[in-house]
């Protein structure tokens, strides 16, 4: 799952049995019905996508024996940019040239976006567009010949891409050196290159459990040699949780699992790009917070319905997910989470707001049960209180003079005579969903309008 930067920013997702999808964060005031901005970008049931969020009219998207797309949203021109030809349906694996996975991993370079990557056993790239590739990498698996066997019988062999194995399973690149690239296989391997595929080192983590899935790769923005590894092992009836975190590219790792429940195997891990030590696990059964680089982790579940999390961005102050049947989830404004800690010292915390856009209207028009459930219109303000205080609160919204433009108070006659709006004073996190609009004019005594 990813997301790009329009306004309002996209989802893309893949949708088992159903196409590629892509929808907006929220609707606008000229949505007719929900479908309307839904999109189909390339690829086939399986995904992934890839894009550069600068430039999401251009999506790669995938589908299952390797065949990859570039689609042109704004020509409608859609290309197949296949690494390499081949059908692999019914072959035994070590038939292949290139082993793809149902779901083979692909990349769009932070840093030149004209750069692709792909993942066979091989991590192979292309620097322009898709129209050539090359391989940079040598096997990067266990490369296993009994692991390889054509499988199903006795009638037909299985066709889906699902039973192939020794394949790279993801590929991360830092988000600040576009020659660190990170591989991690379905097999248990875990390897680096710092020179863009020039060589690489076999990192594995000591305790990786014997042929977990390296599901994810997550290579920290704020900390040099930092990365995190998601595993996961319940195909192996294993449903223990496993995240890794190195702090020196590899060289050495630390098993970060404390608070985790030991029957909630981990998909996704991602770090906040504002707050360092800040990050999000997706689990099979819900979300997870750390606030320190993964020491210790506790429950975001929220109203989040208890379901498999399978990817996960933190984007334009957002935490994004999606699920498996559950469709996309946004945890609206995660800016408190960065405060946190500061808040719950003081007792009593005003946190700085995000930025906000004034709206004429959000939402679609016509009424459905498809219609998503978007944040509230304009600026959200949080405040944190200990306890419920014995007199009354009060948060008011100045302009630059000082002059208040807008009121807010607990005590109901206080709000009224502001003409501004009642706010509740409960323990723990509050929230105002400011419209940014003004008060009402002042009118004449006895005026109706």
């Amino acid at each position: 799952m990813i997301v790009d930067n329009g306004f309002p920013y996209r989802l893309y997702g893949a949708q088992q049995d159903n196409t590629t999808i892509s929808v907006p964060a929220w609707s606008d005031v000229n949505t007719l019905y929900p479908k309307q901005h839904w999109l189909n970008v390339g690829g086939c049931e399986t995904g992934p996508i890839a894009l550069d969020p600068d430039r999401p009219h251009i999506t790669y998207a995938g589908c299952y024996g390797g065949v990859m797309d570039r689609y042109d949203l704004q020509s409608g021109q859609r290309r197949n940019i296949m690494l390499y030809p081949q059908l692999q349906l019914g072959m035994a694996a070590s038939d292949l040239r290139h082993r793809f996975q149902w779901v083979s991993p692909m990349l769009v370079s932070a840093h030149d976006n004209r750069v692709l990557y792909h993942g066979s056993q091989y991590v192979n790239r292309s620097q322009d567009e898709g129209v050539t590739w090359e391989t940079i990498s040598p096997d990067l698996t266990t490369n296993n010949p009994e692991h390889q066997v054509q499988s199903g019988g006795p009638i037909n062999a299985d066709v889906t891409g699902v039973e192939i194995y020794n394949v790279v399973f993801s590929i991360a690149e830092s988000p600040t050196n576009g020659d660190e690239i990170w591989a991690g296989t379905d097999d248990g391997r875990v390897h680096v290159t710092l020179n863009r595929g020039g060589s690489w080192r076999d990192v594995t983590p000591p305790q990786m459990p014997e042929l977990g899935t390296v599901d994810e790769i997550e290579v920290s923005l704020h900390q040099a040699g930092r990365a995190y590894v998601a595993v996961q092992r319940y195909r192996m009836d294993d449903f223990s949780p496993y995240i890794f975190r190195t702090d020196d590219f590899g060289a050495s790792w630390t098993l970060i699992t404390d608070g985790l429940p030991g029957d909630h195997p981990v998909r996704t891990v991602r770090e906040d790009p504002v707050r360092p030590g800040l990050l999000f696990a997706g689990t099979e059964y819900g979300v997870f917070v750390s606030f320190d680089a993964g020491d210790s982790w506790q429950s975001l579940q929220r109203n989040l319905p208890i379901t498999p999390v399978t990817g996960m961005r933190v984007a334009h102050d957002d935490l994004i997910i999606s699920t498996q049947g559950r469709s996309f989830w946004i945890l609206d404004d995660i800016s408190p989470l960065r405060e946190i800690e500061d808040a719950v010292a003081a007792g009593t915390h005003l946190f700085a707001p995000r930025n906000a856009v004034r709206l004429s209207n959000v939402g679609a028009a016509g009424l459905s049960e498809l219609n998503p459930d978007p944040a509230p219109a304009g600026a959200l303000i949080h405040y944190y209180l200990a306890g419920e205080p014995e007199g009354d609160i009060r948060i008011e919204v100045v302009d630059g003079s000082g002059e208040a433009v807008r009121v807010f108070a607990s005590d109901s006659a206080a709000a009224e005579e502001a003409d501004g709006e009642q706010i509740t004073k409960a323990a723990g996190l509050n929230r105002i969903a400011w419209t940014l609009s003004y008060g009402g004019p002042e009118l004449p005594e006895g005026s109706v309008v």
